[in-house]
Formats: structure tokens, C-alpha cells, sequence
């Protein structure tokens, strides 16, 4: 995957895959990975949820990295595993 940084805290990928980066204090950073971005379904979103009830999210959460590679990695994974089950 080629990653275009979009700006301080955030680079995308060319396969639709997003990092974004958030500061810590005392120079510590945390990566989160993201995936690709899907539709939700009409009619899928509500008002209001219960407590515990799933949201439909537009974006899969993959995972925190300590470094921007190891988000990177995580991305990786993902869309082997997604091609692997097409």
C-alpha cells in the first residue's frame, strides 16, 4: 500500500485504509489504524440506542500501534485477511 499524509495527525492509503495519530504528553504517540470506509445501510442509523447496542460504524477499528508502522502492519493484516476470504 503507497500512504499519502494528509496532514499532522492523519495519512490515508491508497486502498482506502486511514492512521491517525494522537499525542500522548512527553512525546509519546499512538497510531490507530482504521479501515476502509463502507456503507452504511438506509435505514441502519436511529435517534438513539440502548446502552450496549452496537452502532453501525462507517469505519472498522483495527487497532493502536506505538509507531506508525506497526498501524501500518495492522492495515497490512487487514486487507490480506479481506482478500484471502474473497
Amino acid at each position: 500500500m503507497r500512504w499519502t499524509r494528509m496532514g499532522v495527525y492523519h495519512s490515508v492509503s491508497d486502498a482506502g485504509y486511514c492512521i491517525s495519530a494522537a499525542g500522548m504528553g512527553d512525546g509519546v504517540w499512538k497510531f490507530t489504524a482504521w479501515g476502509p470506509e463502507r456503507a452504511i445501510p438506509a435505514g441502519a442509523l436511529k435517534a438513539r440506542y440502548v446502552v450496549g447496542e452496537q452502532v453501525p460504524q462507517r469505519r472498522e477499528h483495527l487497532g493502536v500501534g506505538d509507531t506508525m508502522r506497526e498501524a501500518m502492519l495492522l492495515c497490512e493484516q487487514d486487507r490480506g485477511a479481506s482478500h484471502a476470504a474473497c
